[in-house]
């Protein structure tokens, strides 16, 4: 059974539309979630974040991480 493939463009889309009602920055967004700007940065060229990384993003957005 092959295992699940998290879908970056989907964790940034969510990410992108909570940061725009907060009205924040990539870089603000990053600081509140606890994660390296450049994280973010190489999400969006679609390479997956690290284990770390994800946890704090689902978590800033309080999303389930299955979701």
């Amino acid at each position: 059974m092959p295992s699940p493939r998290l879908d970056v463009e989907s964790l940034i889309a969510a990410l992108n539309a909570e940061r725009e009602d907060r009205g924040l920055s990539w870089r603000k967004l990053a600081l509140e979630a606890g994660v390296n700007p450049s994280s973010l940065t190489r999400m969006q060229q679609g390479k997956l974040p690290d284990v770390n990384t994800f946890t704090a993003l689902i978590q800033w957005l309080r999303m389930p991480a299955d979701r």
